[in-house]
């Protein structure tokens, strides 16, 4: 009837697991309603397993790997069913393998590496599988603990032929490099890059000696199955180097690692060519530059005795004179701890910056916060030229600095400051200071 209601409930089976529960009666019953008749009707209730959420992870997806057997192993590996996790792959064996029990993947060769993790099922949860691509790449020995930001690419990798012999050229701003491969070099599947190596103090460090890097030029390679093969008998690859800044008498080595070889020198300027059998850094370093001072006849004169009058001389204050010393002193102590955060030299009194030097200047300019002021502080060194026209022309050099820093990073508030070469920090291994040559250290303030 209209205002009428049922009173009493149904029940089910207890439990909240996944699977089935009886549906009961309950209290609501005929005798709980006695103006109806109530017929009750059995039912269950389902509780379905839900799909659980996979997690599976590793430091770095796309792995570089300089040997055959490398390994990477999961960063994360959790499942919200807390089930029992396995890993398998579909990938070749050529490329990858995958521990079934502990996600570690052991890299063979370059290509994709698709990593199954699947998840029991469980109580409450469906079995359940998520996968995770690894994208495997072969790193040549040459590359070892190179930077990859300080590699600029030179042109398209390029392969030996097995019958015909090759040559590419690459250039990259005022820097050359031109490769002649006889024909069956190399496996004609193994690809061979040149590359601008913009940062390569380390290797300059491992020469020693003195002479100023000009050029490092990377040539790699490395073989599908991760090895590094040396070139075939007798089919070493040409190559030469160009920069105008090359001198006759320039030295080219091989670094390889920590290894370093002299592989010849430059015999005329602008250029330096060698043959390699290994896959090397190739690092250019300019010789000394001496300085020939002519000498000059100076005639005998006949000077005639002259009478020199006495002249007073006034007495200086012997303390005055040790505290202008000891201030003299200070402020060439004070000069000599600047720590340039970079130096570039110049051998040349063209304000102008190699490609090389100018790829360095870039890189640290990246790092400078906006808004930073910078100091490009320029070294007199009037050696074979006029002090006046010495510092004119540091002036200049770091002025061009500063300029060119503003071209990166607009922002920057920049000054130039001038100095005596003879406070200037001490210079970099194999740096020294030649006739016309300036100094420009980056600081910032």
């Amino acid at each position: 009837m209209l205002g009428d209601s049922l009173t009493g409930m149904l029940t089910r089976a207890a439990g909240s697991d996944a699977g089935t529960y009886e549906i009961q009666q309950g209290s609501l019953t005929t005798g709980n309603n006695p103006k109806y008749a109530i017929t009750f009707v059995d039912a269950d209730l389902t509780i379905d397993r839900a799909t659980p959420a996979l997690v599976l992870s590793y430091p770095n997806s796309n792995v570089s790997i300089l040997r055959p057997g490398a390994t990477a192993t999961p960063a994360v590996a959790t499942s919200s069913s807390l089930g029992a996790l396995t890993y398998a792959t579909t990938s070749a064996s050529s490329i990858c393998s995958v521990n079934s029990a502990t996600g570690v993947v052991s890299l063979f060769g370059a290509g994709n590496c698709a990593v199954a993790m699947t998840t029991a099922q469980t109580t409450n949860f469906t079995a359940h599988t998520q996968i995770t691509t690894l994208t495997v790449a072969l790193l040549s020995t040459s590359l070892v603990g190179i930077d990859p930001n300080d590699l600029i690419s030179m042109g398209q990798p390029f392969y030996s032929h097995p019958v015909i012999n090759q040559s590419y050229s690459f250039s990259s701003g005022s820097n050359g490099a031109s490769v002649s491969i006889p024909a069956g070099t190399l496996d004609s599947s193994v690809p061979i890059s040149v590359s601008l190596l913009t940062d390569s103090a380390e290797q300059r460090a491992l020469i020693g000696g003195t002479g100023t890097a000009v050029l490092s030029v990377v040539v790699s390679w490395v073989a599908s199955d991760g090895s590094v093969p040396n070139t075939n008998t007798g089919k070493a690859i040409s190559v030469t180097l160009t920069n105008s800044e090359i001198k006759a008498g320039a030295k080219i080595y091989s670094i390889i690692g920590d290894r370093s070889q002299l592989l010849g020198t430059a015999v005329v300027d602008g250029s330096v060519t060698t043959l390699i059998t290994e896959d090397p850094v190739l690092l250019v370093i300019n010789p000394v530059a001496v300085v020939n001072v002519p000498v000059v006849n100076v005639p005998v004169v006949n000077v005639p005795v002259v009478n020199v009058p006495v002249v007073s001389v006034p007495v200086i204050n012997p303390v005055a004179l040790a505290d202008t010393k000891k201030s003299d002193a200070i402020a060439v102590s004070t000069a000599k701890k600047i720590v340039p955060q970079l130096s570039l030299y110049s051998v040349s009194a063209s304000p102008q910056l190699s490609a090389y030097d100018k790829a360095n200047l870039k890189k640290y300019v990246a790092k400078l916060k906006p808004g930073t002021n910078v100091s490009c502080i320029g070294y007199i060194y009037g050696v074979g030229v006029s002090y006046t026209k010495a510092t004119k022309l540091a002036k200049k050099q770091a002025g061009t600095v500063c300029s060119l820093m503003k071209t990166y990073k607009s922002s920057l508030k920049t000054k130039v400051v001038i100095y005596d070469a003879k406070k200037a920090p001490r210079a970099a291994k194999g740096a020294k200071w030649v006739t016309v040559s300036f100094r420009i250290d980056g600081t910032t303030k």
